[in-house]
């Protein structure tokens, strides 16, 4: 509903211009559609860690895509016109490395005493230490990146709110993610995780999206009063 009143919005305001938006709203409309036959699959299937995993990873997709649109809505100026080499390399390496950690997180709760439902398990049949070590290590990369990406920002003195907030919640999910392996995945622990999992990707959406200016961004307030 609400992408819905969203698009409606964008095509009855008098700015043109923030129709641009409107594609990005569709895309959110037909991923909730996508999601909503790939969430009646998982039940179907008794939860099989493959088609959850599909349906976690179309969330966090959803989380990013309207964090952008919410982005373009309400800071359509960035700090620059564009961004150097260097920088832009580094925000595509942490929007790769962003998407691997968070698939490699499903595959981790694939293959451990969460899944399936509640009477017929489903796993992955893969180590669950190893591939636990293997989302461990990409965790520290995006660490990195994002530290590169903040040091760089603050570097060509823009912005780094942004940066900060998306260090906080890099740190905050680490932490989480030991704490339930130590405790042998606690359940109120590893909501938490999920939890963090979509904040990051807001965070980290946002930091990279604020660095760039959209192709023919209005410096016009984003949207004007209906016809």
């Amino acid at each position: 509903m609400v992408a819905i009143a969203l698009l409606v919005t964008l095509y009855r305001t008098t700015t043109p211009n923030r129709r641009d938006l409107a594609p990005m709203v569709w895309a959110v409309l037909a991923l909730i559609a996508i999601q909503a036959v790939v969430g009646g699959i998982s039940v179907w299937m008794s939860l099989h860690p493959g088609v959850v995993g599909l349906h976690m990873a179309l969330s966090l997709g959803l989380v990013a895509l309207s964090t952008l649109i919410v982005v373009r809505l309400y800071r359509p100026q960035a700090d620059t016109n564009h961004a150097e080499r260097l920088t832009t390399a580094v925000h595509a390496a942490l929007a790769l490395v962003t998407v691997t950690c968070a698939i490699l997180g499903v595959i981790v709760t694939g293959t451990g005493p969460h899944s399936g439902d509640a009477t017929r398990a489903m796993r992955f049949e893969l180590n669950p230490l190893t591939i636990t070590r293997i989302h461990s290590l990409s965790a520290w990369a995006l660490f990195a990146l994002v530290i590169a990406a903040g040091y760089l920002a603050s570097k060509a003195g823009n912005r780094r709110t942004e940066w900060w907030v998306t260090i906080g919640l890099v740190i905050t999910q680490g932490l989480l993610g030991y704490i339930q392996y130590l405790l042998g995945l606690n359940r109120a622990v590893i909501l938490l995780h999920m939890l963090g999992s979509g904040l990051l990707v807001v965070a980290i959406t946002w930091a990279i999206a604020v660095s760039y200016r959209p192709e023919h961004s209005p410096a016009a307030p984003v949207l004007s009063q209906p016809k």
